[in-house]
Protein backbone atom coordinates (compact mmCIF):
# COMPACT_ATOMS: atom_id res chain seq x y z
CA UNK A 1 0.00 0.00 0.00
CA UNK A 2 2.51 2.69 0.51
CA UNK A 3 4.58 1.70 -2.41
CA UNK A 4 1.28 2.56 -4.45
CA UNK A 5 1.02 5.61 -2.54
CA UNK A 6 4.32 6.59 -3.19
CA UNK A 7 4.07 6.21 -6.98
CA UNK A 8 0.62 7.87 -7.11
CA UNK A 9 2.53 10.84 -5.42
CA UNK A 10 5.22 10.62 -8.18
CA UNK A 11 2.95 10.55 -10.81
CA UNK A 12 0.88 13.62 -9.63
CA UNK A 13 4.36 15.55 -9.16
CA UNK A 14 5.66 14.48 -11.83
CA UNK A 15 2.13 15.90 -14.25
CA UNK A 16 2.33 19.29 -12.02
CA UNK A 17 5.87 19.75 -13.16
CA UNK A 18 5.08 19.39 -16.97
CA UNK A 19 1.76 20.82 -16.81
CA UNK A 20 3.81 24.09 -15.12
CA UNK A 21 2.64 27.59 -16.36
CA UNK A 22 5.33 30.01 -18.20
CA UNK A 23 5.83 33.80 -17.14
CA UNK A 24 2.40 35.89 -17.93
CA UNK A 25 3.05 39.85 -18.50
CA UNK A 26 -0.43 40.13 -16.57
CA UNK A 27 0.27 42.26 -12.82
CA UNK A 28 -2.49 40.07 -11.29
CA UNK A 29 -0.61 36.30 -12.28
CA UNK A 30 1.80 34.91 -10.48
CA UNK A 31 3.99 31.56 -10.33
CA UNK A 32 3.69 29.45 -7.06
CA UNK A 33 5.89 26.93 -6.59
CA UNK A 34 3.75 23.82 -6.68
CA UNK A 35 3.04 24.94 -10.82
CA UNK A 36 -0.05 26.12 -10.35
CA UNK A 37 0.10 30.05 -10.94
CA UNK A 38 -2.38 32.63 -8.67
CA UNK A 39 -4.31 35.22 -9.72
CA UNK A 40 -6.68 37.80 -7.82
CA UNK A 41 -10.70 37.39 -8.31
CA UNK A 42 -13.57 39.07 -7.28
CA UNK A 43 -16.33 37.67 -5.89
CA UNK A 44 -19.20 39.79 -5.81
CA UNK A 45 -17.06 43.00 -4.55
CA UNK A 46 -14.80 40.54 -2.52
CA UNK A 47 -11.26 40.40 -3.92
CA UNK A 48 -9.55 36.55 -3.30
CA UNK A 49 -5.88 35.28 -4.59
CA UNK A 50 -6.96 31.91 -5.67
CA UNK A 51 -4.08 29.55 -7.87
CA UNK A 52 -5.68 28.40 -10.73
CA UNK A 53 -6.57 24.94 -11.70
CA UNK A 54 -6.71 24.86 -15.74
CA UNK A 55 -5.15 21.63 -16.99
CA UNK A 56 -6.60 17.90 -16.77
CA UNK A 57 -3.82 17.24 -13.92
CA UNK A 58 -4.38 20.42 -11.69
CA UNK A 59 -7.83 19.73 -11.56
CA UNK A 60 -7.57 16.25 -10.75
CA UNK A 61 -5.39 17.24 -7.90
CA UNK A 62 -7.01 20.28 -6.30
CA UNK A 63 -6.54 19.92 -2.85
CA UNK A 64 -5.16 16.11 -2.82
CA UNK A 65 -3.12 15.88 0.20
CA UNK A 66 -2.20 19.04 0.89
CA UNK A 67 -2.40 21.18 3.90
CA UNK A 68 -5.79 23.47 4.62
CA UNK A 69 -5.76 26.61 2.87
CA UNK A 70 -5.49 29.67 5.26
CA UNK A 71 -6.80 32.34 2.77
CA UNK A 72 -7.88 32.18 -0.77
CA UNK A 73 -8.70 29.20 -2.97
CA UNK A 74 -8.38 27.22 -5.86
CA UNK A 75 -10.33 28.59 -8.95
CA UNK A 76 -11.52 25.20 -11.73
CA UNK A 77 -10.53 26.32 -15.14
CA UNK A 78 -12.71 24.21 -17.66
CA UNK A 79 -12.46 24.61 -21.62
CA UNK A 80 -16.27 24.86 -21.89
CA UNK A 81 -19.41 24.58 -19.75
CA UNK A 82 -20.36 20.61 -18.73
CA UNK A 83 -21.87 19.36 -15.41
CA UNK A 84 -18.92 19.21 -12.70
CA UNK A 85 -18.08 16.93 -10.31
CA UNK A 86 -16.21 16.61 -7.45
CA UNK A 87 -14.99 14.49 -4.48
CA UNK A 88 -13.02 15.28 -1.26
CA UNK A 89 -11.16 12.38 -1.85
CA UNK A 90 -7.39 12.51 -0.23
CA UNK A 91 -8.56 15.95 1.22
CA UNK A 92 -8.31 16.34 4.75
CA UNK A 93 -10.65 19.36 5.47
CA UNK A 94 -14.16 20.97 4.80
CA UNK A 95 -14.07 22.93 1.74
CA UNK A 96 -16.94 25.31 -0.05
CA UNK A 97 -17.37 25.01 -3.74
CA UNK A 98 -19.05 27.81 -5.72
CA UNK A 99 -19.99 26.66 -9.35
CA UNK A 100 -20.00 29.36 -12.06
CA UNK A 101 -21.17 29.89 -15.63
CA UNK A 102 -19.40 31.18 -18.17
CA UNK A 103 -20.97 34.60 -17.26
CA UNK A 104 -19.29 34.83 -14.10
CA UNK A 105 -22.63 34.02 -12.38
CA UNK A 106 -22.67 31.99 -9.33
CA UNK A 107 -25.22 28.67 -9.60
CA UNK A 108 -24.99 26.63 -6.55
CA UNK A 109 -22.39 26.55 -3.53
CA UNK A 110 -21.93 23.47 -1.53
CA UNK A 111 -20.25 21.91 1.14
CA UNK A 112 -17.57 19.83 0.72
CA UNK A 113 -16.94 17.07 3.89
CA UNK A 114 -13.51 16.29 4.36
CA UNK A 115 -12.45 12.46 2.49
CA UNK A 116 -16.05 12.27 1.24
CA UNK A 117 -15.57 10.16 -1.64
CA UNK A 118 -19.65 11.02 -2.80
CA UNK A 119 -19.73 13.05 -5.54
CA UNK A 120 -21.15 16.59 -5.66
CA UNK A 121 -22.94 17.29 -8.78
CA UNK A 122 -23.37 20.99 -10.55
CA UNK A 123 -26.84 20.90 -11.51
CA UNK A 124 -26.41 23.16 -14.06
CA UNK A 125 -23.70 23.16 -16.60
CA UNK A 126 -20.15 25.31 -15.39
CA UNK A 127 -17.58 26.21 -16.39
CA UNK A 128 -15.76 27.28 -13.60
CA UNK A 129 -15.58 25.79 -9.61
CA UNK A 130 -14.39 28.12 -6.91
CA UNK A 131 -13.26 25.57 -3.71
CA UNK A 132 -12.48 28.34 -0.42
CA UNK A 133 -12.21 27.72 2.99
CA UNK A 134 -15.47 26.32 4.65
CA UNK A 135 -17.46 29.05 5.85
CA UNK A 136 -15.52 31.57 3.62
CA UNK A 137 -18.86 32.04 0.76
CA UNK A 138 -20.91 32.74 3.94
CA UNK A 139 -18.73 35.14 5.89
CA UNK A 140 -18.28 37.33 3.00
CA UNK A 141 -22.09 36.71 2.37
CA UNK A 142 -21.29 35.71 -1.06
CA UNK A 143 -24.55 33.50 -2.26
CA UNK A 144 -26.20 32.16 -5.53
CA UNK A 145 -26.72 34.76 -8.20
CA UNK A 146 -23.60 36.70 -7.55
CA UNK A 147 -20.88 37.19 -10.01
CA UNK A 148 -17.18 36.42 -10.26
CA UNK A 149 -14.84 38.42 -11.97
CA UNK A 150 -12.46 36.51 -14.07
CA UNK A 151 -9.24 38.16 -15.64
CA UNK A 152 -9.62 37.42 -19.40
CA UNK A 153 -5.97 35.80 -19.21
CA UNK A 154 -7.60 32.66 -17.44
CA UNK A 155 -8.33 30.14 -19.91
CA UNK A 156 -8.37 26.25 -19.58
CA UNK A 157 -4.57 24.71 -21.06
CA UNK A 158 -6.24 21.99 -22.98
Amino acid sequence: MRLIMSLVLLIFAFAASQGGCGANSAENVDNVGDGLRKVTIRVDQVPLEVEVADDEASRARGYMFRDPPSDGGILFVFPAERRLSFWMKNVGFDLDIAFIDSGGRIDQIERMHAWRQSLVHSRRPAKYALEVPAGWFASQGIQHGDTVRIPPEVKARE
